[in-house]
């Protein structure tokens, strides 16, 4: 069972991402912002036609093949018996992300995007939670490596 935790964890996160995308669209008119911690945080409905920060905008099709490739890589990856399951645990947030947004790209041209957050003057690009996933996957494999070269020295 701890073998396969990866799909299910996949599965389950890339629900949620396409649940509150869903939700954000259904709810809120395009560009609709509700602040919930005034100042701070707010849920804005936009959509990205590129990459993070908007980098390569209209460029959707060189996302979707890329998008696909690393899905297809880290399928490939995961299904190997010999990878770790927590290496497997790990990608199956960048997974999940990948599809979640993928899904974006292929049904509507670009991403639903909705978690804005303020900093005095200074709006952070508004994001969503397949990017949280994508984000903390490649964090964690980042710290791995790290230990592990650490632990080489």
């Amino acid at each position: 069972m701890k073998e396969k935790f990866w799909v299910f964890l996949t599965v389950l996160l890339l629900i949620i991402d396409q649940f509150l995308k869903i939700m954000v669209r259904t709810l809120l008119s395009y560009q609709e912002k509700i602040s919930l911690l005034p100042g701070f945080f707010s849920v804005t409905y936009v959509l990205n036609e590129g990459g993070a920060f908007s980098i390569l905008n209209g460029m959707n099709i060189l996302f979707i093949l890329f998008s696909l490739g690393v899905i297809f890589y880290l399928l490939c990856y995961c299904f190997r018996k010999k990878t770790p399951v927590h290496i497997k645990n790990i990608f199956s947030l960048i997974l999940a992300g990948a599809i979640g947004n993928l899904v974006d790209r292929i049904c509507f041209q670009k991403v639903t995007d909705y978690l804005s957050f303020q900093f005095g003057t200074y709006y952070f690009p508004v994001f969503n939670f397949a990017d949280i996933c994508i984000v903390l996957g490649v964090f964690m494999i980042f710290i791995l490596e790290f230990r592990r070269n650490k632990n080489e020295c």
